[in-house]
């Protein structure tokens, strides 16, 4: 499936993703110097958390396989219930480095290759809770897609399902407009997590 550079929606979605992905970069780092940094935590996790909204709002399903279980990681971080360690960093670096080629391969007009197998089996080792080994690399020759579960399949064992995909489309509406407003990635980030949480308010109370 080929996608268009030039579609204006796709476009206000990689130059505010690209923008998260950066600063997510120096969040990693950050955090291996203040792992119980509560604030750093929940900001990272809004990153994983916004990207993976713009994603799905745009079926981009490679994408939003690894942000969904990398934001889960992150609730754990940031809820206490897993440490940051040198095993765990271990997991969680290479997901920058998918992220960032599959958004180069959408500049380039080219749908996003599934995640690697040893990524997205690194996350859910964590998210099972079983350490933060990495699985052997294989060879890209014989590596296999990894197929992202179903809407309707469980997460693993520990995960947590932090926001659910009904708020999707408001939270990339919430992205779009803090672009138009000239936010910073922060700021998308932010608005982006506020309005899902207050769309998940008002079906509570209807």
């Amino acid at each position: 499936m080929a996608f268009d550079p030039d579609d204006e929606i796709l476009q206000d979605f990689l130059i505010e993703a690209s923008e998260i992905l950066e600063q997510l970069n120096e969040q990693l780092v950050d955090m291996e110097h203040a792992p119980d940094d509560k604030d750093l935590l929940n900001r990272i996790f809004r990153g994983f958390h916004t990207i993976k909204g713009g994603a799905g709002f745009l079926g981009l399903d490679a994408l939003v396989g690894v942000c969904h279980r990398a934001e889960d990681v992150f609730n754990l971080l940031r809820n206490g219930e897993r440490q940051v360690d040198p095993e765990l960093m271990d997991v969680i670096l290479p997901v920058l480095d998918v992220l960032n080629g599959q958004f180069d391969q959408l500049r380039a007009g080219q749908e996003p290759d599934p995640s690697p197998a040893s990524v997205i089996e690194g996350l859910d080792a964590i998210l099972r809770g079983d350490g933060g080994g990495v699985p052997p690399e294989v060879p890209a020759a014989e590596a296999e897609p990894v197929t992202e579960p179903e809407a309707s399949e469980s997460m693993p064992e520990g995960a947590t399902e932090v926001a659910s995909d009904d708020v999707t489309d408001q939270e990339f509406e919430a992205m779009l407009d803090a672009v138009a407003a000239g936010g910073s990635a922060d700021e998308v980030a932010t608005k982006a997590d506020t309005d899902a949480a207050g769309s998940t308010a008002d079906e509570i109370t209807d």
